[in-house]
């Protein structure tokens, strides 16, 4: 049982993605002149952390609203 279409969503998501992504390559920097890839330097650690503690909060939210809809539990109930 697809509830509420979510697979539908998933599909038309990734493919959005994939088609994104062949459009516009690889990113600038990646390549050499002579087509080896090069390393690219890691990333500002406050960035990737802020970031996870984002999609947290997000996945702690999805779930509190898949248990009070589809269990019918009191949002008190909910973590």
């Amino acid at each position: 049982m697809d509830a509420g279409g979510a697979g539908a969503i998933q599909v038309v998501g990734g493919l959005s993605a994939l088609s994104v992504t062949w459009l516009m390559g690889p990113r600038r920097g990646k390549f050499s002149a002579d087509g080896m890839p090069t390393a690219i330097p890691g990333h500002n650690a406050v960035f990737v952390t802020f970031g996870a503690f984002l999609a947290l909060i997000g996945w702690v939210g999805l779930n509190s609203s898949a248990a009070i809809l589809f269990y019918g539990a009191a949002p008190s109930r909910s973590p």
